[in-house]
Formats: C-alpha cells, structure tokens, sequence
C-alpha cells in the first residue's frame, strides 16, 4: 500500500511536470514550464574612435553572419552597433564606442596651479583659453583675495597679503568660452560657456553654463561623420544611422 502511494505521488510530481499546450479560440496555452533555449549571442566589441566603429561595420557586413540592416545607435556621445532582426525579433549587440578622455573637474575648486594645469592639458588651446590662462597666472595667493562679481563682470583685487602682479586691478569677464575634449578625436571638440568663480585663498573653479547644450553638437557631429563615412552602405540599407 505505501509502495503505490509512493508511485502514484512520483507520477503526479512527474505530470506535473510535463508540458501541454492547448489551442482555446485560436489562442495557444500552456501548462507546465517551458523556457525557450535563446540564439547564440556574440560578445559586444569595446571601441575607441569612430574610424575603429567603420571598420568594423564593413568586416561584419562582409561576413554576412549577422541580419541586416545593422543599426547604429548615437547615445549621450557613445556609439553602439545593432545587428538586424533575428526570427524571434530580438536583436545582437555588436560593438560598443567610447571616446578616450581626460578627467576634467567642473565645479571643484582648486589651487591655481592646479587649475592651470588642466587648463593646459584638458583643453583646446583656443585664443579664449591663452587670455584666461594668462589672467589666472597673474594671481599668486598668500592669504586671500578680494573678489568684486555682479554676474556680469568680476573684479579681483589685492587684499591682506595677496599680490597680484600688475598694479591695477584685474576685471573679468565671469563667462567665458572654451572648448574641453568631450568627445571623439575624429571630430571638433564642442565649444560650449563656462562660468569661471575665484574664492578667498585664490582657488578657482569652472562651472558648465550651457545647460548640456553641447550634447546635442557632439550627436549631431557623430551622425554626420558616419552618415559621410558609410554612404555608400546607407544607401544599399544596409545600415541605418540613428541620431
């Protein structure tokens, strides 16, 4: 008696487990759990420049291995590469493009050398960025400055022990324009408006003031050197250029 007991409830655990599937209305059921066994996904490709991500795109369009058309996606100034849709309308991500850049501190304040320095290294050199360099050089801290800003032009002023090195006192425009490398080497760096604030004890700090604006440059400057790059392969459709 235990031993059918035993049986029967083995069976059950095992019908249990089986899957059905049943048609109600022209809609198909299912009873038991079933996952699908997923396609065979290459692994994405990490790319640095643009020229890598147009390469790559015309090998794999000469392999053939992937459906087609091949998306690309421009992304807050990354690039990813999509192929086509496969039979279960699911799509294979290719590559992935980021620009190499520098750390560049907006917002901190920071030592005037130390604001010169990324000045000088993380920064198109641009008339704009020679006269800020220059007006900042000419501060040296021994204590404190005195700063005079009405949002429209800023007065700095020697006071209790710091020198500045020309006499007269220095007015500066607070907004200045400057061009920070942002994006891919192939393309122009954005120019965008910074806010630029001294403190007491001479730091320095350079606030973004364009709202994020330079954004939309940098998207448009990307879709336009692809669209250049893979004219040829846009207008067979085999790639589709998306932003």
């Amino acid at each position: 008696m235990i031993k059918e007991a035993m049986q029967y409830v083995a069976r059950l655990a095992t019908d249990s487990q089986e899957i059905v599937t049943k048609e109600i209305n022209g809609e198909t059921y299912i009873k038991g759990d079933a996952r699908r066994i997923p396609f065979d996904e290459a692994k994405a490709f990490h790319l640095y420049s643009l020229s890598a991500t147009v390469d790559f795109i015309r090998s794999n369009l000469e392999s053939k291995k992937f459906q087609l058309p091949y998306i690309i996606k421009i992304d807050d100034g990354e690039v990813s590469v999509h192929s086509g849709l496969n039979d279960r309308l699911g799509r294979n991500v290719l590559s992935y493009a980021q620009p190499i850049l520098p750390t560049i501190e907006f917002g901190r304040y920071m030592p005037m050398e130390r604001f010169i320095i990324q000045l000088k290294t993380c920064f198109v050199e641009t008339e704009n960025l020679n006269r800020l360099a220059a007006m900042v050089s000419t501060i040296t801290d021994k204590s404190e400055i005195k700063v005079e800003d009405d949002g429209f032009s800023m007065t700095v002023s020697q006071t209790s022990g710091t020198t500045i090195k020309k006499a007269e006192e220095l007015h500066v425009n607070p907004i200045v324009r400057l061009a920070p490398y942002r994006t891919f080497c192939e393309l122009r760096q954005p120019e965008s408006k910074f806010l630029l604030r001294v403190r007491e004890g001479g730091e320095m700090a350079l606030f973004e003031a364009d709202g994020g604006a330079w954004k939309l440059d940098v998207q448009k400057d990307i879709s336009d050197y692809l669209r250049q790059a893979l004219e040829t392969e846009i207008e067979s459709k085999l790639v589709v250029v998306l932003g």
